[in-house]
């Protein structure tokens, strides 16, 4: 009973009785703007009731016969008025202090509001016979009450309203007749018995339709929230992107050939160093460096394809397409370089050294393997020569080499870089032309 519009937290991440209790918390938004309703359209009613006896033949019959009537009247809506604005202000109240209102309340809110119409009709029927009383249009006021109950989302509400409609009218029926010693006519009889089942059937209705939207809404949010967790879990073992694209593609379709960057990055002497590094240490040192490494990555738009122990493989351009992938790649790279020199001088780990290999070209991107375990990765030849590159860097005793593709791509980033010799790289017959940048 909330404000509808005000603006809901992130869904709990405790499960479903969490859910439950924060779906009760947002119903509360739906039982204030249901009063709100009420109230509205009692306040125009009341106002057409106080007009009408000033139109010429109204206000005749008003005067000639029926003019206690309108005032019961008019008491009676505004009455009803009344309460649903406390309703609202009730609410209100539940939701600042951020608590859920007992079932009992809900229940007895139902019973008074729905009760508001066999009062009127009770006190028509005292100034006219049963007969137009109850054929009267107060009566069908119930109706509001048990289709707007729908708002409250709860089945048994729903049906709780229409039974208090459907008895306070075959009771109010039965009172008047004893009241007025008038014997029991058939046909009258049945009308009442037909508007009591219609009344009930409306509220079973209201509550099969607020059930609906119930059961709708908490598994929305359920897979809703399944999803937020998956995604992050998954993100920390992929990148987010990644993760989407593995949950949006859950086939592996839509694999795709497109021009990417692929960027390899390698720990030199990691071998020596983890024979005199206690493997705890050898844990946080590789965590600082994988940390920095995902970090810069991730600030230039890539993604960390694959970690291979003492190195991991980026990839630019996907799975999100960038014109500027090889440009982000090569900044990237350097920025890491920067990084372990920083690293080196605020922290305790030992002076690193890297090897980087960047390379530009067609590769196949999407989803390989079964339904026990699924992999985005990308594949081809631009990768196998990243990797040979990197390598490279052994030979040159060099950190960052870049091919030909990436310097054409680049401009002035790699205008002063250093064209070392056109290399055989293994697995490939053609050369490659290989350029340093210091």
């Amino acid at each position: 009973m909330h404000e509808i519009n005000r603006e809901h937290p992130p869904l709990p991440a405790g499960g479903v009785a969490d859910l439950e209790s924060e779906f009760a918390h947002r119903i509360l938004a739906t039982e204030q703007w249901r009063a709100k309703i009420l109230f509205s359209l009692l306040v125009g009613i009341l106002l057409l009731h106080l007009v009408l006896p000033g139109i010429g033949p109204v206000a005749q019959l008003v005067r000639e016969e029926s003019h206690p009537l309108y005032q019961v009247g008019a008491l009676l809506i505004a009455a009803t008025a009344f309460f649903e604005l406390y309703c609202y202000w009730v609410c209100g109240r539940f939701i600042r202090e951020n608590r859920l209102p007992p079932v009992s309340l809900r229940y007895l809110n139902a019973l008074i509001e729905t009760s508001f119409p066999t009062l009127g009709l009770f006190a028509v029927a005292q100034m006219v016979d049963a007969a137009h009383a109850l054929s009267s249009p107060v009566a069908s006021t119930y109706y509001f009450f048990i289709l707007l109950a729908a708002l409250r989302l709860d089945f048994w509400i729903c049906f709780f309203t229409g039974l208090v409609a459907a008895v306070g009218y075959g009771a109010l029926f039965f009172f008047v007749q004893h009241q007025h010693g008038v014997a029991l006519d058939t046909s009258l009889v049945m009308s009442v018995a037909l508007k009591d089942v219609f009344l009930l059937a409306c509220g079973v209705l209201s509550g099969l339709v607020a059930r609906h939207v119930r059961e709708n809404m908490l598994n929305t949010m359920a897979a809703v929230e399944e999803k937020r967790e998956i995604v992050g879990i998954f993100s920390q073992l992929v990148s987010h992107q990644v993760a989407h694209e593995i949950l949006n593609r859950p086939n592996g379709m839509n694999s795709e050939i497109r021009e990417v960057t692929i960027l390899v990055v390698d720990i030199r002497n990691f071998t020596a160093l983890a024979e005199i590094t206690p493997p705890d240490d050898l844990v946080d040192y590789l965590n600082t460096i994988w940390g920095a490494g995902i970090r810069v990555v991730h600030n230039h738009g890539g993604v960390i394809n694959k970690f291979l122990g003492d190195g991991f493989m980026a990839v630019f351009g996907a799975p999100t397409e960038d014109p500027q992938h090889a440009e982000k790649a090569v900044w990237s790279a350097l920025n890491l370089l920067g990084e372990m020199t920083a690293l080196h001088d605020s922290t305790s780990i030992p002076q690193t050294r890297l090897g980087i290999g960047i390379h530009t070209g067609p590769a196949l991107l999407g989803i390989v393997g079964t339904e026990d375990r699924r992999e985005y990765t990308v594949i081809g030849d631009t990768v196998n020569v990243a990797f040979r590159i990197e390598q490279l860097n052994k030979e040159f005793d060099s950190q960052l080499l870049i091919s030909e593709a990436v310097k054409r791509k680049t401009g002035e980033i790699a205008r002063e870089a250093e064209l070392m010799q056109h290399m055989f790289v293994r697995g490939r017959s053609g050369p490659v032309q290989v350029y340093r940048i210091v």
